[in-house]
């Protein structure tokens, strides 16, 4: 056991720990920082990226021993003691720079290293000082937006591809498909618009006759099974498969009377009684 003094988010930790001990698993396992995330355990993705003495570092390629007398900061020691999110921080909830959130910690640890160094970077500069952090859910769309939007935050200048009348993030955003408004073509408003045939099936008129109205449209035989409540999609697709043998032995059984209708009504060869099946 090797005795280790370092700095976690502004607290001073004396602890005991394995010269094979990694600074990721102490920081989970021994002091509970959990926002630090193991994505990988590679070093590939980037998600458990700290700062160790003001420089962003993947700590599942430093061993606690190396932080020994070192500041170390997660993303849980970022906001001010009243709550207040970092500035980066803020940038990612108002753009949305995340979708499942797991590689969101490493990414807001390495964009503040970015932003030390470049407070005012492009978009290629930031894609390039974002290269060692993966993300398999987005696009890095939202995410480059983000460094962009907190960039112009703390900098108060627009930063390189941004114009002064797209200040906010969230003009940038596109509109949800429910908000856009549909051409005639789609069912969207227009002055001669008419029901689809399947509303009016469906909508019989008001001034129609009781019991007179347009039938809805029923579903295809075999189909009415697939839409049942309660029920998993492993017992639907059991379920689907029975009747799908029965439809087939169904089927086959009609194929062999045939057959044997067609032989019996068949003049037999070797002289036998008109409609005797032959064996």
């Amino acid at each position: 056991m090797t005795r280790i003094n370092l700095t976690v988010d502004g607290q001073q930790v004396t602890d005991d720990v394995e010269p094979r001990m990694l600074l990721v698993q102490y920081l989970r396992e021994r002091l509970g920082k959990t926002g630090t995330v193991v994505g990988c355990d590679t070093s590939n993705c980037g998600a458990c990226t700290v700062h160790l003495d003001g420089t962003s570092v993947k700590s599942c390629n430093v061993l606690a021993v190396q932080a020994d007398g070192a500041e170390v900061t997660t993303v849980e020691g970022l906001a001010g003691a009243d709550g207040t999110l970092h500035p980066v921080q803020e940038a990612f909830r108002e753009c949305h720079g995340l979708q499942c959130g797991y590689c969101t910690p490493g990414m807001i640890m390495q964009s503040i290293d970015l932003l030390n160094e470049n407070p005012n970077p492009s978009e290629e500069a930031i894609r390039l000082g974002l290269e060692g952090n993966l993300c398999r859910c987005t696009g890095y769309h939202n995410i480059v937006r983000a460094v962009q939007h907190a960039a112009q935050t703390t900098s108060g200048q627009h930063p390189e591809g941004w114009g002064p009348d797209d200040h906010h993030p969230r003009g940038h955003r596109r509109p949800r498909r429910r908000d856009r408004p549909r051409p005639p073509s789609q069912g969207g408003p227009a002055a001669d618009h008419r029901p689809h045939p399947v509303d009016r099936q469906h909508h019989p008129p008001r001034d129609a006759a009781p019991g007179h109205g347009a039938q809805p449209v029923r579903p295809r035989p075999g189909h009415e099974h697939r839409h049942r409540r309660g029920e998993g999609r492993a017992q639907r697709r059991r379920r689907v498969r029975r009747q799908r043998r029965r439809r087939r032995a169904g089927r086959d059984r009609e194929r062999l009377a045939a057959q044997r209708g067609a032989e019996g009504a068949r003049p037999p060869a070797d002289g036998g009684r008109p409609g005797q099946l032959r064996r």
